[in-house]
């Protein structure tokens, strides 16, 4: 069973979730907006993934050209031993 403690921090991490997902829909701001510091990271964390589902739920193409990319290369090749 949760404390009081941990009940609070989860609503507070919804609700920066929330928050951030809020942010993400709106297209005029950025993920530099976040409001939480380094010293916050749970809360930032929270906040900038709310902000990406945000983000790619207003541009659903987004996230197809995410699952597309493939990694860069990195201009050498594995040696066969």
């Amino acid at each position: 069973m949760h404390s009081e403690d941990q009940t609070s921090a989860l609503q507070q991490q919804r609700s920066a979730h929330q928050d951030g997902e809020a942010a993400g829909a709106d297209q005029t701001q950025t993920a530099a907006d976040v409001p939480y510091g380094h010293d916050e990271i749970v809360l930032r964390t929270a906040w900038l993934d709310g902000f990406s589902k945000g983000r790619i739920s207003t541009n659903p193409s987004a996230s197809a050209q995410t699952a597309q990319r493939q990694a860069p290369s990195l201009g050498w090749q594995k040696q066969q031993w």
